[in-house]
């Protein structure tokens, strides 16, 4: 009960200002926490606000929560699902700064969650979920193509990343935080996504249709 008070006061606050200050408010496990009880609760967009001081950092630590959330109803092959370890790597230039080493030691279903910056072909397998930075864009689908039917979840907030092959695109629309997903992308790599998260996706409607098939 006090944890769903605190969600409530974040969001009341959110509704008055029209500003994300969690990040001056909450530690990132607490805007994880957060994140996931707004998931859970069907608010799948968040608002951010830029920190003039700081341009990115409010925006890229709500993205780091979210990223952490993805793992949660992500169910990978049983080879993946019994390591001990969830490896998240972020692959190009880093936009969340400190924020995504803040999920290191953090648990996902039993496995402690590892975070990594890839500088190999060998190293882009071992993740399970991998950030494709927009400094990547030029090199995308060499990228993709590297990890064709691997495991891999693939995240990134570049434009057009879901329809150049990528599984998961976050993206800003109205100073909120929305995202859409590739699910054929998804069952090629042999990960399935939980229906919930795929209710919540801005392509919702569409994904419906693609898992009824």
């Amino acid at each position: 009960m006090a944890f769903l008070g605190q969600v409530f006061q974040i969001l009341s606050r959110l509704a008055l200002t029209g500003k994300a200050r969690l990040a001056q408010r909450c530690n990132p496990p607490a805007l994880a926490a957060i994140c996931l009880a707004l998931v859970l609760l069907g608010a799948a967009a968040v608002p951010v606000q830029a920190n003039p001081a700081a341009p990115a950092l409010e925006e890229y630590e709500a993205k780091a929560a979210f990223v952490f959330n993805f793992a949660k109803f992500i169910h990978w092959p049983e080879t993946r699902a019994l390591d001990e370890d969830l490896c998240i790597g972020v692959v190009g230039d880093n936009p969340f700064g400190t924020h995504i080493l803040q999920l290191q030691g953090t648990r996902v279903a039993g496995r402690s969650i590892v975070v990594a910056f890839p500088a190999t072909v060998a190293d882009l397998l071992s993740c399970d979920l991998l950030f494709i930075s927009a400094s990547e864009s030029p090199r995308l689908e060499a990228l993709l193509g590297a990890l064709v039917q691997a495991p891999v979840l693939t995240v990134g907030d570049m434009e057009g990343f879901a329809a150049r092959g990528g599984m998961i695109e976050m993206y800003l629309r109205d100073n909120r935080i929305r995202f859409r997903i590739n699910l054929e992308a998804a069952r090629a790599a042999g990960l399935d996504i939980s229906s919930r998260l795929l209710q919540l996706a801005s392509n919702a409607e569409e994904l419906m249709r693609e898992q009824r098939r």
